[in-house]
């Protein structure tokens, strides 16, 4: 009999690290279960997959019903995405414990390292950093990198947990860089209803105000998806005012963003050369590579873009830490910082045509490596091997 491998991610960034393993687990003969909840549901299907809700198998999610949960179907080994605000996976990683079964959490993102094993959510910050404890812990937790490694340790997480794999999402993206033709890239343009000579300028949203919440009302990063995209289009009016130039600036919002979010621009631009489009239910691929230029903060997003080969900028004016973007820390990326920089990349963009082009070579491989760490444990408890097809 095949063992049974069970994914599960609450997440859209969860939901990446998973679905890439889907198929290749299936061709190695594997039985796989795909569980999700909330967007990590919706961005399966967006890959073409199908999974199962698990609020509609649980009454309540938490430890005591996962246990039982896990004592009715047997999986021989599970692998869930990790989630800031959500607690969905912790609870599963400690019922998955009780019983013997071992599990993997793959992380998708370069922050928010500990506070995704402790009590606490996303905005509840302050907390975690007077108590930062790790009671929820899968039994290793793969990463993208040396790096991240190191951050998890940094945090506190035992090193003997952490393992690095890559980041099984980056092999898809690698796989589909070449893939895109210019007869999808003017039916993208066409859908959006574009005109021939208008620039498309995709800026990549958060929810940062959603998820970094404070009561003083004061901004965690020193900016936030709406402080960046009002400065991104007031200084775009300013560089196109003598311009005959036509720009869409088109926000990609965030699944788990309000619609509304940005309602407050509607009124705030008179050129009558720029407009806005609010999109979310998007195939991002197809929006990156038609774009003429990538904009945004410190979303997974951007360092897709750059994978993809679109030129990028990282927008963070008022940042009052750590840039939260590993590719800063890295040096590959320097991000705007200043209100005048913003201005006069734009205008070399649109008046000198130089756009900027970044180098991040990404090696391919990850879902490889995580699936060899997860027979290296098999072999340990199970003896018999997996005949690959």
């Amino acid at each position: 009999m095949n063992k049974k491998i069970m994914l599960l991610a609450r997440d859209p960034g969860g939901a990446n690290t998973v679905i890439p393993l889907a198929e290749s687990l299936r061709e190695r003969g594997y039985q796989v279960d795909l569980y999700g909840k909330d967007l990590a549901l919706k961005r399966y299907r967006q890959m073409g997959l199908k999974g199962q809700d698990i609020t509609e198998i649980l009454a309540e999610i938490k430890t005591s019903s996962w246990e039982d949960f896990l004592s009715q179907q047997h999986p021989d080994f599970i692998i869930t995405g990790t989630s800031g605000d959500d607690f969905t996976e912790r609870y599963l990683w400690e019922a998955a414990r009780s019983i013997g079964i071992k599990t993997f959490a793959i992380l998708d993102q370069w922050m928010n390292y500990g506070i995704r094993f402790s009590n606490f959510t996303l905005k509840e910050q302050g907390q975690y950093w007077q108590n930062k404890l790790h009671p929820y812990l899968p039994d290793y937790i793969l990463v993208m990198d040396e790096t991240a490694r190191q951050e998890m340790l940094s945090a506190g997480i035992d090193g003997r947990r952490v393992k690095i794999s890559g980041q099984p999402y980056f092999d898809l993206i690698v796989s589909a860089r070449n893939s895109f033709s210019a007869e999808q890239i003017l039916k993208v343009k066409r859908e959006l209803g574009l005109q021939p000579d208008e620039l498309i300028f995709t800026f990549i949203s958060e929810p940062i105000s959603q998820d970094y919440a404070d009561s003083n009302g004061e901004l965690f990063w020193g900016f936030d998806e709406k402080s960046t995209c009002s400065m991104l289009l007031h200084t775009l009016d300013k560089v196109l005012e003598r311009s005959s130039q036509r720009v869409r600036l088109i926000i990609k919002q965030h699944p788990r963003e309000n619609e509304d979010n940005y309602s407050f621009l509607n009124n705030e631009i008179s050129n009558e050369h720029i407009s806005i489009s609010t999109v979310k239910d998007i195939d991002s691929w197809s929006l990156l590579r038609a774009s003429d230029l990538v904009c945004g903060m410190s979303s997974m997003l951007l360092m897709e873009a750059i994978i993809l080969g679109c030129p990028v900028l990282s927008i963070q004016i008022g940042l009052n830490r750590a840039s939260p973007l590993i590719l800063v820390k890295r040096g590959i990326l320097s991000p705007i910082l200043k209100q005048e920089e913003l201005e006069n990349t734009l205008r070399t963009i649109l008046v000198d045509k130089d756009i900027p082009i970044i180098n991040w070579h990404i090696e391919s491989g990850a879902v490889d490596k995580v699936i060899t760490y997860m027979e290296e444990l098999l072999c340990i408890n199970w003896p018999s091997t997996v005949e690959k097809r």
